[in-house]
């Protein structure tokens, strides 16, 4: 499978000007990704590595995609408003994939912040599938969020997370499953740290093998 084509797309987040990249690929599987990245106050954007590398893997699948820069990101340096503006920006994003594109069935995949963004995302906006890498429980309830508003999470949901991560705890991927209720999968890479360095090939392979067994693609 191939990809068809490329576009910048522009799109409001309140009074903001939001800024991403819509990717439409040649396998036709009625469905897209929408890609949240790490924190856009620590370099985090939608170029990420991580992000992108993903998104490259999953248009091989025939997945359509959308990533995009939350407000604080260098494609939109002014703006950032923690967690629940992030979660504004996410739904906006989300309101443009499915304008553009009108998938059948949308996937949410969060790198980091943009993985505890995404859980509060698929709470409100039920996804047909979720993956986090690297979440953070702490990020999650930032805003007066509780963990227990993520037991409505009823879709499919795999969590990514390394043993060696020395950003986010380890253990806060016992919290987030707990919470979540049965729907909720993990899976921890060895030797695995925060930024993927040794286990971005296994992570993709992860997401791609889960994706398969949960939406037969």
């Amino acid at each position: 499978m191939g990809i068809l084509g490329s576009e910048e797309v522009l799109f409001g987040s309140g009074a903001t000007l939001l800024r991403g990249e819509l990717t439409r690929s040649s396998g036709h599987k009625r469905a897209a990704v929408l890609f949240l990245h790490p924190h856009p106050l620590y370099g985090g954007g939608m170029n990420d590595r991580v992000i992108v590398t993903l998104e490259s893997t999953l248009l091989t699948l025939g997945f359509d995609s959308l990533r995009f820069g939350f407000r604080g990101s260098v494609t939109t340096p002014k703006g950032y408003a923690g967690v629940a503006g992030a979660l504004e920006d996410a739904e906006a994003a989300r309101d443009a994939l499915t304008e553009k594109l009108s998938p059948e069935r949308v996937v949410y995949v969060g790198y980091s912040f943009g993985g505890s963004v995404a859980l509060g995302l698929a709470a409100r906006l039920p996804p047909a599938a979720l993956v986090t890498l690297s979440a953070s429980a702490a990020l999650a309830q930032e805003g007066g969020f509780g963990l227990n508003e993520l037991s409505s999470i009823e879709c499919p949901t795999l969590l990514l997370h390394g043993s060696d991560d020395r950003m986010i705890p380890l253990g806060d991927v016992n919290a987030l499953m707990r919470a979540i209720g049965p729907s909720a999968n993990s899976k921890i890479l060895e030797d695995g740290d925060h930024f993927y360095t040794r286990t971005l090939g296994a992570a993709s392979e992860a997401v791609s093998a889960f994706l398969a067994d949960t939406l037969g693609v």
